[in-house]
């Protein structure tokens, strides 16, 4: 489907930058690791803006990042407001508050997208589009190659479980602003911990659909990954 296909619409775009990213091993956010003088936040989001979507940008920070993400932010180029608000003490949390200030600008669609998958391309963000205006909500994801084993908990296998029909999830994940706004609130009521958004639409029991995604599109989470991201940069350029 062609980005211009849904200009039209108001999509919002909320970028989750508020961890504090304990398993990159590193004093300083992954968020924040630069890499050919670029940080990954600023990658992500120059990635975004390169796509011209109509609508506001939104990105939360964590305890004492206000600043250095204003200052990121402040360089990109971007079609409508550009803010940066308060994240929670989870992703869960970060999201609905960056949801509930979304909900004063009236966006028709959302995209909410992890600041540290630096490599979104436009066809997924135009597929996963596409899935949200046919079932409200879509997912980028691939399915699981490798063998999966289940083990108790001092590390020994009781089963091997198969891996047909199972799917490694990624973001920008897209969804009808009303309904995952409502289903965040939902969640928040009854206590639900999410670790995705589109699990969030499925403990309301609405469907998620699935759309292509890339091998490419992995979240930076070990200074391992970020020697593949140096490698997938060196053969883009």
């Amino acid at each position: 489907m062609p980005i211009k296909k849904y200009k039209k619409y108001n999509t919002a775009t909320l970028i989750v930058a508020a961890g504090s990213g304990v398993r990159f091993g590193s004093s300083m956010p992954k968020q924040f690791f630069q890499i050919n003088g670029m940080s990954l936040l600023e990658m992500t989001l120059v990635s975004f803006s390169r796509f011209c979507l109509k609508g506001p940008l939104v990105v939360t920070f964590g305890t004492g990042m206000e600043e250095k993400i204003t200052s990121i932010i402040s360089k990109i180029p971007w079609h409508g407001i550009k803010k940066v608000i308060q994240g929670g003490k989870t992703r869960q949390e970060s999201v609905f508050n960056g949801l509930k200030y979304l909900e004063s600008q009236k966006p028709d669609y959302v995209l909410i997208h992890d600041s540290v998958r630096p490599f979104v391309t436009r066809e997924m963000i135009s597929d996963v589009m596409e899935g949200a205006f046919s079932c409200k909500a879509a997912i980028p994801a691939v399915p699981v190659s490798d063998t999966l084993k289940k083990t108790t908990g001092d590390n020994i296998i009781t089963e091997t479980v198969a891996r047909k029909d199972l799917w490694q999830a990624q973001t920008p994940q897209a969804f009808l602003f009303e309904h995952i706004l409502d289903a965040h609130k939902h969640c928040m009521k009854n206590g639900f911990k999410a670790t995705d958004d589109a699990s969030v639409i499925e403990y309301i029991g609405s469907p998620v659909k699935i759309v292509p995604g890339s091998s490419n599109n992995f979240k930076i989470t070990t200074p391992g990954d970020i020697k593949l991201a140096k490698a997938i940069l060196t053969m883009e350029g």
